[in-house]
């Protein structure tokens, strides 16, 4: 339904025949921008899921950042990719097991970061230095 220059769609989730959330999902009217109605209202429904989503306490642990980085530990990698031919090169997040997630991953003398191996410096030669004397006392 159109209400006051916003797309609205109502929206009931049922979990194995019974009723768990009622919500209203909305979307402006982007008159500066060029989106079809399909659009604005495919991105109302997409809202009214996601508040409706919150009664089951789906995607909670998405807001807690200390989850977030544990799971991103374990499961992802930073790689230095295009997501499609014409994008520009960037640093994103992937999957570990999906390797073939971007149109182009790395390039000549870049890789992902995790694998990224820097040129020894001063600093790392006087650390070892410092260590190795330490040893010794």
């Amino acid at each position: 339904m159109l209400q006051d220059g916003f797309v609205c769609w109502q929206f009931h989730l049922f979990v194995q025949g019974r009723w768990v959330a009622t919500a209203i999902g909305e979307h402006p009217d982007p008159r500066w921008q060029k989106m079809s109605l399909a659009n604005r209202a495919e991105a109302a429904k997409s809202d009214a899921l996601v508040k409706c989503s919150k009664a089951l306490g789906v995607f909670a642990d998405l807001w807690r950042s200390s989850w977030r980085r544990q799971w991103m530990a374990e499961y992802a990698v930073r790689v230095y990719a295009k997501q499609t031919e014409r994008s520009q090169w960037a640093w994103l997040w992937r999957r570990k097991d999906n390797t073939g997630a971007f149109f182009e991953e790395g390039r000549p003398g870049r890789g992902s970061e995790s694998e990224y191996q820097r040129k020894r410096g001063y600093d790392d030669d006087a650390r070892e230095h410092v260590a190795a004397i330490a040893k010794e006392g």
